[in-house]
């Protein structure tokens, strides 16, 4: 038996509105743990949306940091680490995904100017030898 209701036979398809077997929906064959979970009044409490705010509310504070101590302290790397910590902030604190944030941070506030010092080195390296 699904845990949120007594009798699933007696609930509605969300997805085609259609009646629903002891297995689930038989047209659109969504599963009668999924259509129990859709109705289920539980719902998200007060203490996971407070995690997600508290959460979000540090990353923005990591992100200002980083660019506050690279401004402080290396601000040859400004120019990397903003853009960086810009977008990084926005998927940890608006859409929510913490680690593709600091995955693409990390992208452009440390693989990014590896490439390019690659580059640079290849440019001198064509210097020093002639260009052969």
């Amino acid at each position: 038996m699904p845990k949120g209701t007594s009798d699933i036979t007696q609930l509605a398809c969300p997805l085609c509105g259609g009646s629903v077997s002891a297995h689930g929906c038989p047209r659109c064959h969504l599963s009668a743990a999924d259509i129990d979970r859709h109705y289920s009044t539980s719902g998200r409490s007060a203490r996971s949306l407070a995690d997600s705010i508290r959460s979000r509310f540090v990353g923005l504070l990591v992100y200002a940091g980083m660019v506050a101590w690279s401004w402080w302290f290396m601000p040859t790397v400004f120019l990397f680490v903003l853009p960086g910590a810009l977008v990084g902030g926005y998927f940890h604190a608006i859409r929510g995904h913490a680690v593709t944030g600091a995955l693409v941070c990390f992208t452009i506030v440390v693989i990014l100017p590896l490439l390019l010092v690659a580059a640079g080195l290849t440019g001198l390296f064509a210097d020093v030898t002639g260009g052969h």
